[in-house]
């Protein structure tokens, strides 16, 4: 089945813990490992095994034959006709966002310890910067965490490159949408929260009109 046979919009997202197997992966793959440093290793092993195994329940051929580009440190993606693949992972956790559309996702822990406020003066646009600035210290960084991801989702959602277009990207309409303030990109946003993580997707597709679907593989 290839994507043109689905009839109406499609989201997934499916979340999985980081520390699992990884026996689906393609004999190119494992010589790509081999050459990677030990951890970046598990992690590309882990997480392209886990696309394989989902994507071969969506288009029900096996993981091994799912049409599948994904070199270390690119953006994963897919044959004509088969969609679009996300990626992205945390200290324990792998996301993998789905779509019949361009779709960028991301993933936080929702406690991980980082320098939000200089983060944000340095990276956000002047309106989001005033927002941050009344809030207190603990709304402070689950408001970041949950901007963040959302930025991150949009960046890979176009392509871009985080040095560059993390100032362009600006969230609206209570974090429902994101605009490239230098190309004219207007996407819709959601930010969910789940268990410990913070996940964010960005998407063309109306997200609240088809809310996407959750496949949890976590305890």
């Amino acid at each position: 089945m290839k994507i043109k046979n689905f009839k109406h919009n499609k989201l997934i997202i499916w979340l999985f813990k980081l520390n699992g197997p990884y026996n689906l992966i393609t004999p190119n793959e494992i010589k790509i490992a081999r050459n990677l440093p030990k951890y970046r290793s598990f992690v590309y092993k882990r997480s392209r095994s886990c696309i394989r195994e989902v994507l071969s329940n969506i288009f029900n051929i096996p993981p091994l034959d799912i049409p599948l580009n994904a070199n270390p440190g690119k953006a994963p993606y897919l044959d004509k006709d088969y969609g679009f693949i996300s990626l992205s992972h945390c200290s324990d956790a792998i996301l993998i966002g789905w779509s019949s559309s361009q779709i960028g996702i991301d993933i936080e822990r929702q406690d991980r310890k980082i320098n939000s406020k200089k983060i944000v003066e340095r990276f956000f646009v002047n309106d989001e910067i005033s927002k941050f600035n009344n809030l207190n210290s603990s709304n402070f960084d689950k408001e970041f965490i949950k901007a963040w991801v959302l930025k991150e989702s949009a960046i890979k959602w176009h392509k871009g490159n985080i040095a560059k277009d993390i100032k362009e990207w600006q969230l609206e309409d209570k974090y429902r949408t994101a605009i490239h303030k230098k190309n004219k990109y207007r996407i819709n946003t959601l930010n969910l929260n789940i268990k410990k993580w913070s996940l964010g997707i960005a998407s063309s597709i109306k997200i609240f009109d088809i809310y996407p679907l959750i496949c949890m593989h976590v305890n």
